[in-house]
C-alpha cells in the first residue's frame, strides 16, 4: 500500500478513537495486526490520549477485562479481543473509553462476526449480539502481505492494510481496497473525525 494511503488511514483511524469510537483491525496470523495496533495506538498517544494496552487469550476472564476497563484511560488498545467476552470492552466504550482492537480474521465480516458470536456465547441473544456490536464498531481495517516480488524479487512481503470498511446500521462499506490494478481510498471527509457518536 502506498504510504500516503496508509497515512490516511491510520489518521483516520486516530480520529475515531479521539472521538471515543472503536477500531478493529484484522487479519490471519502473522500479516501485521498487532504491529498496526500498536503503530495507531502510539499516535493515539502522540496526539495526547491515555492508552492502556493488553493482550488477552482464551484464559483470560471476562472479569479480568471488566477490571482492565475500569483503568483510567482515552483509549483501551486490546490485542486479541476475539479469544476473550468482548461485552465488557463495548460497554466500556459506552462510557467514554475508546477501543482499538485486534481480531483473527481474514476480511471485515469475520471479523464481526467472530465478535458478534463471542458475545452470544456470553448469553446475550444473536439479535443483541449484532446490536451490541454493529452499534459500537465504527471502522474495521484488515491487514494483509503484499507481494511486493514484481518490483524487487529479493523483497519480503509487505506488510499493510488491505481493504477497510466504515460500519454503517449493519452494513459494512468498504472505503479502501488494495488491489492488483491500484489501490481505491473513499474515506469520508470530515471535520470531526469518523467516531458515530
Amino acid at each position: 500500500m502506498s504510504g500516503e494511503h496508509e497515512t490516511h488511514l491510520v489518521d483516520y483511524a486516530r480520529s475515531i478513537l479521539a472521538g471515543g469510537g472503536v477500531v478493529l483491525i484484522a487479519g490471519h496470523s502473522g500479516s501485521g495486526r498487532t504491529t498496526l495496533l500498536r503503530r495507531i495506538a502510539e499516535a493515539a498517544a502522540a496526539a495526547g490520549a491515555i492508552v492502556n494496552t493488553v493482550t488477552v487469550d482464551a484464559t483470560t476472564s471476562a472479569a479480568a477485562i471488566s477490571a482492565l476497563c475500569t483503568l483510567r484511560s482515552e483509549v483501551l488498545a486490546i490485542d486479541d479481543l476475539d479469544c476473550t467476552d468482548p461485552i465488557p470492552a463495548l460497554m466500556a466504550n459506552d462510557d467514554g473509553t475508546a477501543i482499538l482492537a485486534t481480531c483473527h480474521a481474514h476480511d471485515a465480516r469475520t471479523a464481526v462476526g467472530h465478535l458478534i458470536d463471542r458475545s452470544h456465547h456470553q448469553g446475550v441473544s444473536e439479535r443483541a449480539a449484532q446490536r451490541l456490536v454493529y452499534t459500537h464498531v465504527d471502522l474495521v481495517l484488515v491487514t494483509g502481505r503484499r507481494d511486493t516480488t514484481a518490483i524487487a524479487p529479493t523483497t519480503e512481503p509487505e506488510v499493510s492494510i488491505v481493504s477497510a470498511h466504515l460500519v454503517d446500521d449493519t452494513t459494512l462499506v468498504p472505503v479502501y481496497v488494495a488491489g492488483p490494478d491500484g489501490d481505491h481510498l473513499t474515506l469520508p471527509a470530515t471535520d470531526t473525525g469518523g467516531a458515530r457518536r
